[in-house]
């Protein structure tokens, strides 16, 4: 990696804050904001943007969050299988898993067949017309007449001649001195 200095000193700021440094480069990077005392109000503004992790949040259910391809329906996945199942998502095997599922918790049935109702049918409308559905419309040409053409030429012609620098005229004045 390149030395530290004025033009770069932002990615090692940021490998600093993110503690992606070897204790070297640590080291070099804290010598730079020595030597920039401007730069070393930077580095503490990064500094207090780092967040540092809570060992007091603890999810005990990890195992949860991992998915396995042989997941099987329970109590608490069965309302995305409801809803796989109506959606038409499933393979032949978990449709059947579902049913079974079903089958042996009454008490879930009644949800299941709510969430069925809920589907909508889809509905297919048709119109007799359709042409007059699209929307047509002519094709403009804006045709420049011969006086507007001119007229733009003129206008480039004035800016071209407005940007390019004058040079100050010669001085037509002679010497009246008399060469001696």
């Amino acid at each position: 990696m390149k030395a530290i200095n004025r033009y770069n000193y932002e990615e090692f700021f940021f490998l600093y804050v993110d503690n992606e440094l070897d204790g070297e480069r640590r080291e070099a990077v804290e010598r730079f904001v020595q030597e920039n005392a401007d730069l070393s109000v930077e580095l503490d503004m990064l500094m207090r943007t780092r967040m540092l992790p809570d060992d007091g949040i603890v999810f005990t259910n990890k195992d949860n969050l991992i998915r396995t391809e042989g997941d099987s329906i329970n109590e608490t996945n069965y309302e995305e299988y409801f809803l796989l199942y109506i959606d038409n998502e499933l393979s032949s095997a978990k449709r059947q898993e579902v049913e079974t599922y079903i089958l042996q918790h009454p008490r879930l049935q009644d949800e299941f067949i709510l969430l069925k109702q809920a589907v909508l049918q889809t509905e297919i409308v048709r119109y007799q017309n359709k042409e007059e559905l699209y929307r047509r419309e002519p094709r403009r040409v804006i045709r420049l007449k011969p006086w507007r053409m001119a007229a733009a030429a003129r206008a480039s012609c004035w800016s071209a001649a407005a940007a390019t620098p004058q040079s100050r005229p010669r001085s037509t004045r002679r010497s009246t001195a008399t060469p001696s």
